[in-house]
């Protein structure tokens, strides 16, 4: 997902000028933060309502390019990885889960 919108642009560079502020201003660090968290809050909604405009368009565009489809799903999948082995407090390595 992209942003494309710029006012989304300009309120994440925003957001990271407010903690910025808030990391180095230590004179009134609970009104910084509070000026943060406020902002944060607000891209964090904009970026949700991004991502929900794009998967719709995707989604609406599925009928007519099937090849888009399975490519968003390929996307999706995940890879679990596996834990091979683990030490234990004595020093030794685990071969199973046990």
């Amino acid at each position: 997902m992209r942003l494309d919108d710029e006012s989304d642009k300009k309120l994440i560079r925003k957001r990271e000028e407010a903690w910025h502020n808030y990391k180095e201003e230590c004179s009134r660090p609970t009104h910084n933060y509070v000026a943060y968290k406020r902002i944060r809050n607000k891209v964090t909604i904009a970026i949700r309502t991004d991502k929900e405009k794009f998967q719709l368009r995707l989604v609406r565009s599925f009928k007519a390019n099937p090849k888009r489809f399975y490519g968003y799903e390929r996307s999706k999948q995940t890879v679990k990885a596996t834990i091979s082995s683990l030490r234990k407090e004595d020093g030794s390595v685990t071969k199973s889960d046990s």
